[in-house]
This record gives structure tokens, sequence and C-alpha cells, in this order.
């Protein structure tokens, strides 16, 4: 890997700036990440439009009230394997909010099932800092050692693309 790509994936701004910074996530995942969804993820209108294209948003398939399937569409296969990862990666992170997310679930869900909403929760999390520019930021707020999720909705202020120099 060289400088070129490296700095494709970890840039202080621009669309891929802090897609490494997301718990679960790396700079490698950050890039195979970019390489299958694009720099800015235009092609996607919504959040639900990429988690339907990737395959991680619940399926449902209901008539007359009964409930007959919840099975998720199969998607796009390597970006589903990743964001499985990433949520396995982002579950084990102490203190993260994705990891109070899952025990939350624990107890109605089967693991398989828990860590599909993980990776749900972040296929939208990965469309919101592509497309509409917002940074992800942990903080520690709201009891002792509990990390809170904020989505700083503001643009990644880059003296480039503002035409200064």
């Amino acid at each position: 890997m060289g400088a070129g790509d490296r700095s494709t994936a970890t840039a202080p701004c621009g669309s891929s700036g802090t897609i490494g910074r997301g718990p679960g996530l790396g700079v490698e995942s950050a890039q195979q990440i970019i390489a299958e969804i694009g720099p800015k993820a235009e092609v996607f209108p919504s959040q639900k439009a990429l988690s339907s294209w990737v395959g991680v948003c619940p399926g449902e398939e209901v008539s007359a009230g009964e409930t007959r399937s919840s099975r998720s569409p199969k998607g796009n296969r390597a970006l589903r394997r990743l964001l499985n990862e990433a949520a396995h990666a982002a579950v084990k992170m102490k203190g993260s909010i994705f990891e109070v997310v899952f025990k939350r679930l624990q107890p109605r869900l089967k693991y398989k099932e828990a860590i599909w909403a993980i990776a749900h929760r972040l296929c939208r999390l990965i469309w919101k800092i592509l497309h509409q520019g917002v940074r992800y930021e942990a903080s520690a707020s709201g009891g002792p050692g509990l990390n809170t999720l904020r989505l700083l909705v503001t643009e990644c202020y880059c003296a480039t693309e503002r035409g200064r120099s």
C-alpha cells in the first residue's frame, strides 16, 4: 500500500476522512467501502437504498397481518462480509455505543440477528459520513464509561475545497 492509497482513506477532509475512525472500521475497510460505494455515495439517495443494496436491511414479507419471512436480501457479497466483520469488531470495543446497543438487543434477538442489526447501523452511519459529509465522534457522556454516538452534521472544512489556500 503506497502513500497515495493511505491518504485516500485517512484524508483529514473530503468524503472518506472519517470512515476509518468509526468503531470496527480501519484504513483497509474504509478503502474497500469507498471502492464499492464510491467516494460520495451519490448513487444512493437514502440510507435505506444503500442498506438494501448492501443487503443488511431487515427483510419483511407480511400478508394479511401475518409475518411470513424476515430474511435479508442477498445484496453485495463483499460489502456484507466487510460490514459483518466490522460489526463484530464494533461490538467488542469496550464502551462504544455499538456495544451498548448490542447488549440491549441480545435478550430478544439471536446473536447473529443482533450482529446484523449492528451491521445495518454501521451501513447507515457510513452513508451519512460519505453522502452528507458528517463526522463521526464518540464522546463520553451519559454515564460512567459509556460513549454516546454523536454525528456532527457539519461539513468537514477543507481550505482547498472552499477555494482558499
